[in-house]
């Protein structure tokens, strides 16, 4: 349970003992029901923290639902520099044939922050060793279609991509 005190949110025991500071308390003064009406003290009900990948939960004003005071909480959204990996959804594409992938700043996108990527294209014994794939593909491949197979797909890629 929460406290509010006017417009001061969450208000606090020691809130209260540095308001009145010639006053004795009991220990836990703000669970005492008479407490609270001697000092125009309001039980607040606590809400659960919202949660949202690229957003801050930031405590917003007190409402009245059904009679009752409760806690509101507002997202707002993060700034670039505070997302971490955790608060970006992953959008990378597969990469066209003989491209290697970059990963650059995050991007806000409808709302959420997703990871861009761009791509470059490889040439040369770098491009072949990206379209070979790898090792256990390429043993995957000769075990279910035969070693002739694999050296037609060899040849085949490297007259797609010549040496450079």
């Amino acid at each position: 349970m929460k406290y509010t005190k006017g417009s001061v949110f969450p208000y606090t025991e020691e809130q209260l003992r540095r308001d009145n500071h010639n006053t004795s308390f009991p220990r836990n003064a703000l669970l005492n029901e008479n407490v609270r009406a001697d000092y125009g003290i309001e039980e607040v009900a606590e809400t659960p923290i919202p949660i949202k990948k690229g957003y801050n939960a930031v405590q917003g004003e007190v409402s009245v639902v059904d009679g009752k005071k409760v806690e509101t909480w507002n997202l707002v959204l993060k700034d670039v520099g505070e997302v971490t990996s955790d608060d970006i959804i992953d959008v990378r594409p597969n990469p066209p044939e003989a491209h290697s992938s970059v990963e650059v700043t995050p991007e806000l996108i409808d709302g959420e922050w997703k990871r861009a990527w761009t791509y470059k294209q490889l040439f040369g014994v770098e491009a072949r060793r990206t379209v070979y794939g790898p090792l256990i593909d390429q043993i995957e491949f000769i075990t279910e279609n035969g070693l002739e197979a694999w050296q037609t797909k060899v040849a085949e890629i490297k007259a797609r991509y010549p040496k450079v």
